[in-house]
């Protein structure tokens, strides 16, 4: 635990000091001003595709890895919620369904699961693939261009490999941050882990 907290104190230093650490990514215009709502005391985007993402996640998984990835999105969550930095460059909506979905590759027997490649590729692939069937005919499919995706395929791959993710777009970067949260840490973080436990 002790290491994980002293990845993201690096990472937010790294973030506030050398904000050309990653690759510059200027977000779309109004990309999160969206709907909001409060779910373990921290206030997360809420869209469509945001709740479908969190359906299939509660539908494929068992209830300790479903607690895990709901964990890390509310924790990561806060974490940019408390950074102007990261509030200014990460993409909410990639980084919530990036979460939520990061560990499809490890459901047993799922059609999207390899016999060649890490978890975290299936992961990947699987996600990208369940945003463009979500959005191939809803009216928000235009805001998810390749580059978009791209965020989305490269934040879940690269969601359990720091040390490469950091020198990503800032949506990919914090992607690991939901993990490295240190439980009593605050009310909020408390009560996160009351509800996922």
């Amino acid at each position: 635990m002790a290491l994980k907290l002293a990845w993201i104190v690096q990472a937010l230093v790294a973030f506030h000091a050398y904000p050309s650490l990653g690759f510059q990514h200027v977000l779309p215009r109004n990309i999160n001003q969206k709907p909001t709502r409060v779910l373990g005391g921290v206030t997360v985007i809420d869209t469509p595709l945001v709740r479908a993402a969190q359906a299939m996640a509660c539908q494929y998984s068992e209830d300790y890895l479903f607690n895990h990835i709901m964990r890390t999105w509310l924790f990561g969550a806060l974490v940019i919620s408390h950074n102007t930095t990261l509030q200014q460059t990460v993409d909410l909506e990639v980084h919530a369904i990036g979460s939520m979905l990061h560990d499809l590759g490890l459901v047993l027997n799922a059609s999207w699961v390899s016999h060649d490649r890490r978890f975290e590729v299936d992961s990947a692939f699987a996600a990208t693939d369940f945003v463009e069937g979500q959005v191939v005919h809803a009216p928000e499919g235009s805001a998810w261009d390749a580059h978009r995706l791209q965020l989305l395929f490269d934040s879940v791959l690269l969601s359990s490999e720091p040390k490469f993710s950091l020198y990503k777009e800032a949506t990919v970067a914090s992607q690991p941050f939901g993990e490295a949260f240190v439980p009593g840490y605050s009310a909020v973080g408390s009560r996160i882990f009351d509800i996922f436990a």
